[in-house]
């Protein structure tokens, strides 16, 4: 997957575990048509940053992150929280908050009982990911990376 289109920097996030660790199953593609582009993932890895990861009995795991931006604006992105932890989400609507935030409000497509919650301001994002199989929390943490 190439990921060379530009992204804004300084932003770290940690995504969190919180649940169960969902494992998607793939579904093979039609040889009689081509496969529809894939979307880019949101996240970028950023382990080289050297900042501590966050701790707490509530964390199972976490991966310090950057985010491409430019992936909000997509109705279909792919959360990408771990290597096997993988979601293709669909945007349902995105909301202006009167706070000046954005957020992004979708599912998990082809899951039933899901929701997807990103709020953005400025270069920050924060985010929830509720499935039947486990929740996910995207954390800002700052000091850019």
């Amino acid at each position: 997957m190439k990921r060379r289109k530009a992204f804004t920097t300084g932003l770290l996030l940690a995504v969190l575990l919180m649940g169960l660790i969902f494992l998607e199953s793939g579904v093979a593609a039609s040889t009689s048509f081509p496969a529809p582009p894939q979307p880019q993932a949101l996240f970028i890895d950023a382990s080289s940053a050297g900042l501590p990861r966050p701790q707490g009995p509530h964390i199972l795991r976490s991966r310090l992150v950057t985010i491409d931006y430019g992936r909000l604006k997509d109705a279909r992105l792919v959360l990408n929280l771990f290597p096997d932890t993988v979601f293709t989400v669909i945007r349902d609507r995105v909301e202006l908050n009167a706070s000046g935030s954005i957020s992004w409000i979708g599912h998990v497509q082809g899951m039933e009982g899901t929701i997807i919650v990103l709020v953005r301001r400025g270069e920050m994002l924060t985010g929830l990911i509720t499935t039947p199989v486990g929740s996910y929390r995207v954390t800002y943490l700052g000091d850019g990376v």
